[in-house]
């Protein structure tokens, strides 16, 4: 860019010629590439392992109510964060955490996580996480069946729940797929959907509510090590 079309760039358009060199100025200012450098901001943040690690471990422990772990999580989940959003959204969390306000805290933390998903999802680099989550979301609407009278939507959750776990199987990685956690979690959690039609077709409400739970402690187990 020459210093004369440089000046040109800084006058104010008097005609529509000018209007036009201004409009270009812009359009140069702003190129492809830093468009796409302010599409992906912070997605590096969005796949750290570290923030990741610190984001589910801290969650987990406001699951149980164990503070002070749960603290030491969002303090190692604010360092990660650097200068990024997220660590301002942590201390936020550790506030909360701070004042036993643990309900504000799990809130915030499920905020931090849906806005990495968001970033990884707009920046088109979805992570195994990603897929362990939506086995986990299908698996909560199959969960809110748990009191409920045995019926087919209870059916058809389990057949979503199934589905999404299997995704998720077929998406591992080698290492992830032969860890024993892993394995276990799925292949027991896949056992126990099963068999939830059975307990369907047979009204069997109590069998249901024994198949949820046990599905439940197998969510947990996912979304802890790996989601």
């Amino acid at each position: 860019m020459t210093m004369a079309w440089k000046v040109e760039c800084t006058r104010r358009p008097r005609n529509h010629r000018i209007a036009a060199a201004f409009a270009l100025c812009a359009l140069l200012a702003f190129s492809p590439q830093r468009a796409a450098i302010a599409e992906t901001a912070g997605i590096g943040i969005a796949t750290a392992p570290p923030v990741l690690a610190a984001l589910r471990t801290a969650a987990d422990h406001i699951r149980t109510e164990n503070v002070d772990l749960a603290a030491l999580a969002l303090e190692r989940l604010e360092a990660a964060a650097g200068t990024d959003p997220v660590a301002g959204e942590a201390r936020e969390a550790l506030r909360a955490l701070d004042a036993g306000d643990l309900a504000r805290a799990s809130a915030l933390i499920a905020g931090i996580a849906d806005e990495l998903a968001k970033r990884r999802q707009d920046a088109g680099q979805p992570l195994f996480a990603d897929c362990i989550r939506a086995a986990s979301r299908a698996f909560t609407a199959l969960d809110s069946y748990r009191n409920a009278p045995p019926g087919p939507a209870t059916r058809d959750a389990a057949a979503a729940t199934a589905a999404a776990l299997k995704r998720c199987n077929a998406e591992a990685a080698p290492a992830v797929s032969t860890d024993p956690d892993f394995r276990r979690s799925v292949d027991s959690a896949l056992a126990s959907l099963a068999r939830i039609p059975g307990a369907v077709e047979a009204g069997d409400g109590e069998l249901l509510y024994r198949l949820l739970i046990e599905l439940k402690a197998y969510d947990r187990l996912l979304m802890l090590r790996f989601g």
